[in-house]
């Protein structure tokens, strides 16, 4: 039990991903069994608004800390749109010379979002089906890959930059629920390391919102980057004489909309402890009963 203990909250991660891949790819008809109750993105995107509400009260704590993780989040998405996907485009088509919808599918998956990306550009530039299953496997791979080594890096690299790693983490694990994942595990380690070398406490769950609010601030932006390649390629890459404008409903309908819950949550919260300061007191207190 001590050394389970020990492990740390961390640990049940990588136990997690171990005996989803062993199910997956071992244990068929169990898989086919727990499907209807095992809907991964359902669960990993009610998690997500709910730490709205914790973002919420560490917004309460600390301002500028918060206006920092905001901040953070910006900086990413300017450098995941405006700079990674020229990038990635350009050398998809000048090195490794794929079609041009291969290399923007390819582009949004590795630079933006991965999966939810990847799907929304196929979609808006009408790609071959078959261009985002392959590129949503290649990225889910990567994920797990990144899930159990980044936090040790990046841990190493920078041990006095909580919030740089956290955003750092929400840029490269390019899945929702193995960013939430990794970043929980970075968040555990540096404030462990932490204290134990300075013996200073840092706030815990900082890191996990850095790498959670930056993957936010990258995904809504989705639906416009899709209606933006939705009009370059009606207008520009493949303009045919009578072709049908793209209506501003493309954004809306690409747009994931489990981010509007997570900033309702955020503000709700916010709201409460302004106006009702004694219930937020007597709810934090049941819930660290619980």
């Amino acid at each position: 039990m001590s050394w389970g203990l020990q492990l740390g909250g961390g640990f049940s991660y990588m136990l997690a991903l171990v005996v989803g891949l062993i199910i997956g790819n071992f244990l068929k008809r169990f898989a086919d069994f727990l499907a209807e109750a095992a809907k991964p993105e359902w669960f990993i995107k009610t998690a997500i608004v709910y730490l709205g509400i914790k973002l919420g009260l560490m917004t309460m704590k600390a301002t500028g800390f918060a206006v920092e993780l905001a901040l953070a989040g910006a900086a990413a998405t300017f450098v995941a749109y405006l700079l990674f996907w020229p990038i990635i485009y350009t050398l998809g088509r000048k090195v490794f010379k794929l079609r041009r919808d291969a290399s923007a599918v390819l582009s949004s998956g590795i630079s933006i979002c991965g999966v939810s990306a990847s799907i929304a550009t196929a979609g808006a530039i009408r790609a071959k089906p078959i261009l985002p299953v392959a590129v949503s496997m290649l990225i889910v791979v990567f994920a797990m890959i990144e899930l159990v080594g980044l936090s040790g890096f990046y841990a190493t690299v920078a041990p006095d930059q909580p919030i740089v790693n956290g955003a750092a983490m929400g840029m490269t694990v390019k899945t929702d629920g193995a960013d939430a994942a990794a970043g929980a595990i970075l968040d555990e380690m540096m404030v462990a390391n932490h204290y134990r070398n300075t013996g200073i406490q840092w706030e815990p769950d900082w890191i996990l919102s850095a790498a959670i609010l930056t993957k936010i601030w990258i995904d809504v932006f989705v639906g416009v980057w899709a209606f933006v390649l939705a009009l370059i390629w009606v207008y520009k890459v493949e303009q045919k004489p009578g072709q049908s404008r793209v209506g501003l409903s493309e954004i809306w309908f690409r747009f994931p909309k489990f981010v509007l819950g997570y900033f309702v949550a955020w503000f709700f919260y916010i709201a409460i402890a302004a106006w009702f300061p004694d219930a937020i007191k007597e709810a934090t207190d049941g819930a660290n009963v619980v």
